[in-house]
């Protein structure tokens, strides 16, 4: 009896902890309720927005919740611009602002806060937020509005400035000597909005403002309108239908909005062609040469010599010969060492006289003096072995050399053959091209030409489709810079028939001439370029895939796309976008009649390839 009783007991207890943890677990405890996805409201502004004859030097704004400030260097946009920035604070709901600056008498201030506002515990910002008011009788209440693009690819750029100077008081200084009247920024998508603009007429521009002084300075970029323009206020009727179910009107109401003008203007930004030259860095990845890295191409090839280090004086280094090799752009210029006592030093150091621009873009002479080390890795015990015996036997060194062909040949590409050292002698007797016929090998014609790095050859021919090619080259057929023989290379190729091509015809409309046709790939980078012809110009073996158009009217004939001029006041040159994709087959010709106006300018660049830039990223 006394069992049951104890078993009835425990099994009581069991059931009442049970419920309390069913209890404690229905909710766990207070969730916090949904995710707060409220921005910010104002509850309270002194002065009220818009206020008139504000002469003091302080603004408080009071939210409904805690606040701060996000960013607030690249969000705040101020009108007319300040030269000390404003003291700005968040303290819990209130944001205050302390002018350092006098204030202007009888002007209309714009405090555009962008996204800088933000609750303070989520992060959800109060977007586009801002502050006017006016120092005189009335504000001012017209605005210039457009878009700021890049003018080489029209993509929309974004932390550009848009700034505006009464026409009655510009000149050819204005721009680099007076801070913009009033100033917008461009946002993600390119657009920007100029507020609280005075009656007038006005010369606007972008400026890629680096030196955050509103102000021209030499190198930044810019975007600039011929035509002045005079902003205005235009009374629009819109309006709204009310329906009863999806076939009968209820109500039709109209009303009237607003809408300050010009509002869609195309501000088309370029950089001059003053590229501030200077020496980036010197390279030495192997012993047997460095290399010199600019910031632009040289117009006249740097002076380099071999000076004697201080700490070793032993060392000669007199009139020791450097071999120069140049890339295409002559922006990489490398010094191959020929002495081996040379080679074997760690560290060299070498004279550089080059040309670098001065704070006005001038070039300069330069002399530095630079240290070229090389961090030899350890070499290991079966490393040392090899290279003794080497040494011992006189082991014969060849140069690094073999030819990079496919399987499959382009017919529009060149063989190549790649050398890891200058070459300094070609026997052309030793090199043969050969070209199948039935089952004959007969000799073809070929040319040789340095490659872009100056250190390979290509090898060109007008290779005929669906043929099988041999390249032989002899024993010693190239010699480098150290005397060491090339070694025997054999390779076969074929190249691709016209049937794994495609064809197209693009022919623009109305045909204007001076101008070039681009063909991109998918990153918007140029495969294919040509001039437009009158009756269409055709691209032949083309590889099938996804292409897009570029146009260019190549106003000077130069065969490139030409950047504008403050100065003279030239506009870049023009630039149009196919606004589909192409799609190419193999085996398909392809007739594209392109009107390049019919659809508008910012509409035209498909957005596959359509990219946001920054001013930062614009080089």
């Amino acid at each position: 009896m006394m069992q049951l009783k104890i078993v009835k007991y425990c099994s009581l207890l069991l059931w009442f902890v049970a419920a309390i943890q069913g209890c404690a677990n229905r909710g766990a405890g207070p969730q916090g309720g949904p995710k707060d996805e409220t921005p910010p409201k104002v509850v309270k502004q002194n002065p009220a927005q818009g206020s008139t004859n504000f002469q003091k030097k302080n603004i408080v704004v009071e939210f409904d919740e805690n606040i701060t400030v996000d960013n607030i260097m690249d969000n705040l946009v101020i009108s007319p611009p300040q030269q000390k920035q404003p003291n700005i604070q968040a303290i819990n709901k209130r944001l205050i602002i302390q002018f350092e600056d006098t204030l202007e008498s009888n002007t209309t201030y714009t405090l555009d806060f962008g996204n800088a506002i933000v609750d303070n515990n989520e992060k959800n910002v109060y977007e586009n937020f801002v502050v006017s008011f006016s120092t005189g009788e009335e504000i001012d209440t017209l605005g210039i509005g457009g878009v700021i693009i890049d003018a080489e690819n029209l993509n929309p750029l974004s932390g550009i400035t848009a700034g505006i100077h009464p026409a009655a008081a510009f000149n050819d200084t204005t721009l680099q000597t007076t801070v913009f009247r009033r100033i917008g920024r461009s946002d993600k998508e390119g657009n920007f909005f100029i507020q609280n603009v005075r009656p007038g007429t006005y010369r606007i521009f972008g400026l890629g403002d680096g030196s955050r002084d509103n102000m021209y300075q030499q190198g930044e970029g810019l975007a600039m309108i011929d035509s002045l323009v005079t902003p205005t206020l235009e009374t629009k009727i819109l309006t709204d239908t009310i329906w009863k179910d999806s076939l009968t009107i209820d109500t039709i109401r109209t009303r009237e909005t607003v809408v300050r003008k010009p509002d869609s203007l195309i501000l088309r930004y370029f950089k001059e062609e003053y590229v501030r030259h200077y020496l980036q860095k010197l390279e030495r990845q192997k012993d047997n040469h460095f290399t010199l890295m600019f910031s632009a191409p040289q117009s006249q090839m740097p002076a380099v010599r071999l000076v004697a280090d201080t700490l070793h004086p032993e060392r000669n280094v007199e009139g020791a010969e450097l071999i120069v090799q140049s890339n295409a752009m002559r922006d990489t210029i490398s010094y191959w060492l020929t002495d081996s006592a040379l080679i074997l030093t760690d560290t060299l150091y070498a004279e550089v006289t080059y040309l670098k621009s001065d704070s006005l873009f001038e070039l300069q002479t330069q002399v530095d003096t630079l240290r070229a080390l090389f961090r030899r890795p350890k070499e290991t015990r079966a490393q040392k072995k090899k290279r003794e015996h080497e040494s011992a036997v006189q082991t014969v060194k060849y140069a690094n050399m073999s030819a990079n062909i496919p399987s499959a040949l382009d017919v529009t590409a060149d063989m190549r053959i790649k050398s890891e050292t200058p070459i300094a002698n070609v026997d052309t007797q030793k090199i043969k091209l050969t070209q199948k016929v039935d089952t004959m090998s007969v000799p073809v014609k070929f040319t040789f030409q340095p490659d872009s790095t100056a250190i390979g050859m290509l090898i060109k021919h007008d290779w005929q489709p669906d043929t099988q090619y041999e390249l032989t080259v002899d024993s010693a057929a190239f010699i480098d810079i150290y005397g060491q023989p090339s070694k025997q290379i054999k390779a076969k190729t074929k190249t691709k028939s016209l049937e794994e091509y495609a064809t197209i015809v693009i022919e623009i409309t109305p045909y204007i001439p001076n101008v070039i046709i681009q063909m991109l790939n998918a990153k918007d980078a140029p495969v294919r370029s040509a001039a437009a012809l009158p009756g269409g110009t055709l691209f032949e073996h083309m590889t099938p895939g996804d292409y897009y158009l570029r146009m260019i009217v190549d106003a000077d004939g130069n065969g490139k796309w030409t950047t504008g001029e403050l100065k003279t006041g030239r506009q870049p040159e023009e630039v149009f976008y196919f606004p589909s994709k192409l799609s190419l087959r193999a085996n398909w010709d392809f007739h594209e009649i392109w009107d390049y106006k019919a659809v508008p300018l910012l509409k035209q660049k498909p957005r596959a390839i359509r990219g946001v830039t920054k001013k930062d990223d614009k080089k």
